[in-house]
């Protein structure tokens, strides 16, 4: 489905949001009613799953958002800079390689003369989660979307990076790391939890369209 308008946005979030918790709650479940023998490795593998579904769901949502700023087809100087830069990201990474100053100044001047066209933002490939979500990676990714840093992502800081990469990234590279059942039902709510208020970010952003270029 083409993400045109905020309902299609809010739409599509919320398919991707609900899939997602009926995974990690059908898991929890096993953690609660499996069989004790099963019980150490389920919940190793609940963290490996609980991590796939943060990472999974802020690269999709973010996918998603900028598609929609795409498709709103604005003109260059209605753009925040933040898209303007996503807009121009390959020819800066392009000057970026030339030692001549011309690439330089052709890109200034495209931006300069061609801010009343329709700006055409891409959307494939431009989100990089960098396959180990910290919370340095998910405030990087905000600021280039222009999404402020919601203080719930501050005060779980330590619980992204210690709690929840630090022990997936132990397990997926084949340490005997043992995860009690308390642990690896917390990580799946806190996951839940923080998927909620990305979902929460990430609409309000859309809604306030901070995709825009604040005039004066």
């Amino acid at each position: 489905m083409k993400i045109r308008t905020l309902d299609d946005l809010v739409a599509n979030i919320d398919s991707e949001l609900a899939w997602r918790r009926r995974e990690l709650h059908n898991f929890n479940g096993a953690l609660t009613n499996g069989r004790s023998s099963l019980l150490p490795h389920f919940c190793r593998a609940s963290v490996l799953l609980a991590y796939s579904h943060w990472e999974g769901f802020v690269k999709s949502v973010c996918l998603s958002y900028v598609e929609y700023v795409s498709r709103k087809r604005l003109p260059m100087d209605l753009l925040s800079t933040n898209f303007v830069a996503i807009t121009c990201m390959r020819a800066l990474k392009e000057s970026g390689q030339s030692k001549s100053l011309l690439p330089y100044i052709q890109l200034i001047d495209f931006i300069r003369l061609n801010g009343a066209e329709t700006s055409r933002v891409p959307f494939k490939d431009v989100i990089d989660t960098e396959s180990n979500l910290s919370s340095e990676v998910l405030q990087r990714l905000l600021f280039a979307l222009g999404i402020p840093l919601d203080d719930m992502f501050i005060l779980k800081k330590q619980f992204i990076d210690r709690n929840l990469l630090k022990t997936r990234n132990a397990i997926a590279h084949g340490e005997r790391t043992e995860v009690s059942e308390k642990f690896a039902s917390e990580i799946v709510s806190q996951v839940e939890s923080l998927l909620l208020q990305f979902k929460v970010a990430v609409e309000n952003a859309a809604a306030q369209r901070l995709f825009e270029r604040a005039l004066p």
